[in-house]
C-alpha cells in the first residue's frame, strides 16, 4: 500500500522556514555555551599573558606610564659666572633608577646671529644613591663619570665651554669643587660675556 503526502507549495515553504530557524537557534545555544567555556579557563594568550608567556617562561610584569617625568631648568644672565642647583632627589628620582635618565643640554641665542637659535646635546645619565657615583654617555665613544661629593668637580657634559651640567659648584666662574650634594647647571662667563646666552636642562626619566 503507498502512502502518499499532499502538501502544497505554500505550506511547504513555512515548514522549511520553522525548520531553518529551529537549526539556527540551535548552533547560537551551543556558541553561547562555548565561549562561557572558553573565558573560565586560565588561558596564557599572547594576548593576555596571564600566567605564562607565549614562549613557556614565566611571564615579566611590566608597567606603562602616560607620560614621561620631566624637569626643566635655565639659567641666564641674571647669574654670570654661576648656576643654578639641581637638587639631588630630582637626580635620584629620574636618574637614579635601573635604567637612568636622558638629559638634554642646551645653548640659546648664544650670539647675536644666532638669537632664537638652540643647540643642544642629548645623552644617558645614571646615578647610583648608594655609591653616589654616576656615569654619563652620548653615543658609543664619550662616556663621563664620576662620583658625587667626593671633593673634585667633574662635568657631566660641557657644551662648547658655555652652558654645563655638573656635579661641582661654581661663583664668578670660579670652581668651588665638589663638596655639595647637589648637581649644578652652570652659565660660565669666563670666555664670553654674550648678555643673551641662556643655558637650559631637560632630564627625561
Amino acid at each position: 500500500m503507498k502512502l502518499e503526502i499532499n502538501i502544497n507549495k505554500k505550506h511547504f515553504l513555512i515548514v522549511f522556514s520553522l525548520f531553518v530557524i529551529l537549526i539556527g537557534s540551535v548552533f547560537y545555544v551551543v556558541a553561547i555555551d562555548f565561549s562561557f567555556l572558553n573565558k573560565g579557563k586560565d588561558s596564557s594568550s599572547s594576548f593576555g599573558h596571564s600566567a605564562l608567556d607565549i614562549s613557556g617562561l614565566p611571564a615579566v610584569s611590566e608597567s606603562i606610564s602616560s607620560g614621561a617625568e620631566r624637569y626643566y631648568l635655565e639659567v641666564d644672565s641674571n647669574s654670570p659666572g654661576g648656576g643654578k642647583i639641581i637638587p639631588i632627589k630630582t637626580i635620584i628620582d629620574l636618574c637614579g633608577d635601573e635604567d637612568g635618565c636622558e638629559y638634554r643640554l642646551g645653548m640659546k641665542s648664544w650670539t647675536t646671529l644666532d638669537m632664537g637659535r638652540t643647540a643642544m646635546q642629548q645623552g644617558i645619565f645614571a646615578y647610583d644613591e648608594d655609591t653616589k657615583k654616576w656615569r654619563a654617555q652620548i653615543g658609543i665613544a664619550e662616556i663621563e663619570y664620576g662620583q658625587n661629593s667626593d671633593g673634585i668637580t667633574k662635568h657631566v657634559k660641557n657644551l662648547d665651554n658655555k652652558c654645563y651640567f655638573t656635579d661641582g659648584e661654581y661663583k664668578d666662574n670660579s670652581d668651588l669643587s665638589d663638596n655639595s650634594d647637589d648637581f649644578f647647571l652652570l652659565r660660565y662667563t669666563a670666555s664670553d660675556t654674550f648678555a643673551g646666552r641662556i643655558c637650559m636642562i631637560t632630564l627625561i626619566d
